[in-house]
This record gives C-alpha cells, structure tokens and sequence, in this order.
C-alpha cells in the first residue's frame, strides 16, 4: 500500500500489512519499473507504519507511525537500514501523517489532525420510552477505547493511551477509579474480554510482525502468553462455562473461528467458511461470529458451538459492534441513505423483529458492549468536531 518511487525512480518503497501492524518495505526496481529481488523489510517496530516519502537524495525516508493511525507522529529513517529511526520533533501531540517533500525548496508538508476517541454510554429505552443520545462516560485528551463490562457489571476493561501508549486500563462500571493493568512498553493490546468468573482478561497482542494471545489476571499481576504458533491469533472470548477460549487465526491460510482450552493447548477449527469476532450465546449452544462484507461493514452469522450448519442472520453489522444476550443481538449499523448517522438496533430471536434503540451522529469505532443488565451500551466514539490541518515545514534537510 502508499508506494512511492525513489527521486531516481529505481527504489520503491511500500507499506505491507502483517499480523495486525505494518512495516516499511522497499524494492528495487528496474529501468523497465521490474523487480529486482524481494522487498527489503526496513521498518520492525511492531506497530503502524505507513505513508513513505523520500528525501531528495534518495537517503533517507520520512514516515509515520503509531499504535493505530490515529496515534502516529512522524520519523525518518535511513533508506539502508543502517541506525534506529529518529522521531520528527514537531509533530507533537496531534495526530501527523501523510508527509511530502519538494524534492527542491527543501520543504516537508504533512497533515495533523485532532480526534476526540472516547467511551461513550447509552441507555437502553423500554419499548415504549424514546431513545436517549450517549453520553460520555470515559474521557482523556486521548484515544481510549474497546471498553468490555464484566461478567457482574460492577466493573469495565478498555484500552487507552493514558500513559503514553496503549494499555489495558479497568475501572468502575460509571467511568471512575480507572487503573492501569499492563505495562506492555509500547505494544498495542486488542479489545480485552473477561472470563466468566471476572478473575481473567485475555488479550491479543502483536509482537515482531505476528498476533498472540495473552492473559493477566483481572486484578493485576504477570502476563502469561496462550499462543505461540506461526499465524495470528485474535479477538478472544472465553466460553460461557470458562474451559474454552475462542479466537479467529489465519493458521488454515484465511481468517476462521477457533477454540483452544483456557489454560492453553491445541486449538480446534469451529467455522469452515470463514469467520472472526467470536461470541458464544448464553446457554453455551450456539456461537455468533462475523464475516467481512465490505471494508467497514460485516455480516452476523451463527453456528452450534458443537458443530453444525452456520447461518448468516443479519447483514449489516458496522465494524463487527455486536453483542449476544438471551433474548438476541444488540449491535451498530450504519444509516443506509446518507451514512452520516449509526443506529443502535437489537434484533429479537423469537420474535424476528429488530427495534432501534438509540442513535449516534458521531463516528462509531470498534468497541461494543451491553451491561449483563441490558440497562446499558458501552461503545467507542469520535465526535465529528475533528480538526484538520496541513503544516509546512521550511528549511526541511
């Protein structure tokens, strides 16, 4: 993705997707625009990093990078590889990206945007009551998200950038008394779900290119590593009984459903035509799952948690937000006729039918969950108050 041609156009230099991060990787080329060998991997920083830009002595290349794109800043590096990268030291606490250079007047632009990436709560109406618009419940001036209520709903799980990097934080089920649980030292842990008896969090966790899972005990303690195979493992949720973890790996060649013992082992296929985003139905019998349908929205299907037909039941799921109750499925769809509004729905097992329940105009992000009460939703949201800017830097060498 984003290449871009070297000022004596015989480098290319790309970013390549692996294992939930990016790396910066170039390739030569020939007069003919033809390869010459294999890329070269120049970035290992276990993280996003993209959008390359060349200085004009063909040297050194300037870049972004972050946990996620919307915590990056920019670095240069050297096009051999040779040293460490260095950060830029004016792209401050704002969000940079998107450099270019004039390969003459010695000048560097780049964009730097402000989001506000927050968790945000929202009531569930009774049937007859009118929905309420969410309202914030875990704030910072940074990015924190993919907030999980526990198993009693005394307490919420969610990642944040609160130190710095991200890190998986727990606090009281009304947003106060918030703790920092890991201290990973800069690597980005994913949507952290509890173990049905509250005492577990397991994770997913990139480290040199390639997603694990890991655990740490709800109250603290030392992190212990579940996986260590050649794929990428992701998005755990435990079983309802607790002796089984279930987990999406790439380890057949495409994204299925897995599940492995909670106390780590061999893992068992579940899904044979793809799927993601595990989530066992109360009683234990039946696992709901997602498959992608385009780039941001995702198809809900169901299968028996012992094996058996899958059945897709909804169509329109924004970003694989949904949630599993008794009665049936709250989750997120985005607004058919203008796309600039995200419903809030829950769709009723028996009676086939789907209610709105609330409504947000600002940008759902990945992070849902509802309160073991059903009085409640937790979800990742950016208000649409976000600002843009294009910066010039002059005398750039």
């Amino acid at each position: 993705m984003l290449p871009a041609f070297s000022p004596d156009g015989r480098s290319l230099a790309f970013e390549r997707f692996m294992g939930g991060v990016s790396e910066i990787y170039l390739l030569r080329v020939s007069v003919d625009l033809l390869p010459e060998g294999e890329p070269r991997q120049l970035t290992f920083e276990d993280k996003w990093s993209g959008f390359p830009a060349w200085m004009p002595d063909g040297k050194e290349i300037i870049y972004a990078s972050g946990n996620k794109i919307h915590n990056s800043s920019l670095w240069r590096i050297s096009a051999s590889g040779s040293g460490k990268p260095k950060p830029l030291p004016f792209s401050g606490e704002d969000i940079a990206f998107d450099p270019g250079i004039s390969l003459q007047a010695h000048r560097l632009a780049y964009k730097r945007m402000s989001w506000d990436i927050n968790i945000w709560r929202c009531q569930i109406p009774a049937a007859a009551e009118k929905p309420s618009p969410p309202s914030g419940l875990v704030a910072s001036t940074r990015v924190q998200e993919s907030a999980q209520y526990s198993p009693d709903g005394r307490a919420i799980a969610y990642v944040a950038w609160a130190s710095g990097s991200a890190e998986i934080w727990v606090c009281d089920r009304d947003g106060t008394n918030p703790s920092q649980l890991t201290h990973l030292g800069g690597r980005t842990p994913l949507v952290p779900h509890w173990s049905p008896d509250g005492k577990t969090i397991v994770f997913s966790m990139t480290a040199k290119g390639q997603s694990d899972l890991f655990v740490i005990p709800a109250q603290g303690g030392e992190i212990r590593q579940l996986t260590r195979t050649p794929s990428n493992e992701r998005n755990p949720t435990y079983s309802r009984d607790g002796r089984w973890i279930y987990l999406d790996s790439d380890r057949s060649g495409v994204s299925e459903v897995w599940k492995m013992p909670a106390d780590s082992g061999d893992a068992v296929q579940v899904t044979r035509k793809g799927g993601s985003n595990p989530l066992e139905s109360l009683d234990g019998k039946t696992l709901f799952y997602s498959k992608p349908k385009d780039q941001e929205n995702n198809e809900l299907w169901k299968v028996p948690a012992d094996g058996g037909d899958e059945i897709r039941i909804l169509e329109d799921v924004y970003l694989s937000n949904f949630d599993v109750k008794q009665q049936g499925v709250y989750y997120v769809s985005q607004e058919a006729q203008t796309g600039t509004q995200f419903l809030f729905l829950f769709n009723d097992f028996a009676r086939k039918r789907t209610r709105r329940i609330g409504t947000t105009r600002n940008w759902v992000q990945w992070g849902f969950t509802v309160s073991p009460d059903e009085q409640w939703i937790l979800l990742t949201q950016g208000t649409r108050d976000t600002r843009a800017d294009l910066m010039l830097v002059e005398n750039f060498h």
